[in-house]
């Protein structure tokens, strides 16, 4: 057994007597009252499967996710979103790439920021605990703290381009009568419904939410395809369209664009095992109990 299973497994342990320096003292758990507001939570978390456990570990007998094909559909529905459509759309507009060299760009970059994402999802399952935990594992409490403020600044950043971005949108296809502010409101609130109830709630809702998603992509897609905005081509001075760029300038913007595709992808890397802790072990099931719904 290596010294991280032997760490994360004494995260369970509560050690009730223990002794600093000459001083000895005892760690007490006093049980309160449950109160009606208490009980009122509890009910409604039982109600909607909701999440109640904290950062603990996630015993073997309570992971229920037998499906790895919906840990695979919530991250196909977390990224099919209109910040990753307009974060494709800089291709075009700011660094001037084709549309095939484009293709190619996103597609591999995203190849190779969504592979720490999947390596530090397995250790979800494996260990049942949160990125943030594991992480300090790793890298002790100093750069666990450093991660954790870069986690904090990118939550926030993703999260009002996002929110903005949808508010600006819903704003636009209601003639304006919805103002940004109150678009900005109601996302939120709609945010906190589905994250409120934590892990179970939010894999059922991004097991689906992909679907009405995709079929405002293909139409976003279609519109702008009718438009000749998909030429195959660089635009030049003189009106034509050049295909497959070449020379320095033009290698740079490649890498400038698959660095943001990279970063995009690889960002979720800091929370990657949260979505996975209640997938069992695969050390412990056969493939094809993983893929039973």
């Amino acid at each position: 057994m290596s010294d991280l299973e032997k760490n994360v497994g004494d995260i369970k342990g509560y050690e009730k007597n223990s002794t600093y320096g000459d001083e000895s003292f005892t760690n007490e758990v006093t049980e309160t009252e449950p109160t009606k507001l208490t009980g009122i939570y509890a009910n409604l978390m039982e109600m909607f499967h909701g999440e109640t456990r904290g950062i603990e570990r996630i015993p073997e007998e309570e992971k229920t996710q037998t499906s790895l094909l919906t840990a695979a559909s919530m991250w196909f529905s977390a990224n099919l979103v209109i910040a990753t459509f307009s974060l494709g759309a800089l291709s075009y507009g700011v660094y001037k790439l084709d549309f095939g060299t484009s293709v190619l760009v996103i597609f591999f970059f995203n190849i190779l920021g969504a592979t720490p994402v999947a390596f530090y999802s397995c250790f979800g399952a494996k260990f049942g605990l949160r990125q943030m935990v594991l992480s300090r594992f790793l890298v002790g409490n100093a750069g666990m703290r450093v991660f954790a403020l870069i986690n904090c600044i990118c939550c926030v950043g993703w999260g009002a381009v996002n929110i903005m971005s949808s508010a600006q949108l819903l704003h636009i296809v209601n003639g304006g009568v919805l103002p940004p502010w109150a678009g900005c409101l109601i996302l939120v609130i709609c945010t906190i419904l589905v994250t409120f109830f934590g892990y179970n709630v939010i894999h059922t809702y991004e097991k689906w939410s992909w679907i009405p998603n995709l079929c405002v992509f293909i139409a976003i897609i279609c519109r702008l395809s009718m438009d000749g905005v998909f030429k195959n081509g660089v635009p030049q001075e003189d009106g034509t369209y050049k295909s497959w760029g070449s020379g320095e300038t033009y290698a740079g913007n490649v890498l400038s664009f698959g660095g943001t595709i990279f970063g995009f992808a690889a960002g979720w890397t800091t929370y990657a095992a949260d979505y996975t802790v209640r997938v069992p072990n695969m050390q412990l099931y056969t493939k094809n109990t993983l893929l039973v719904d």
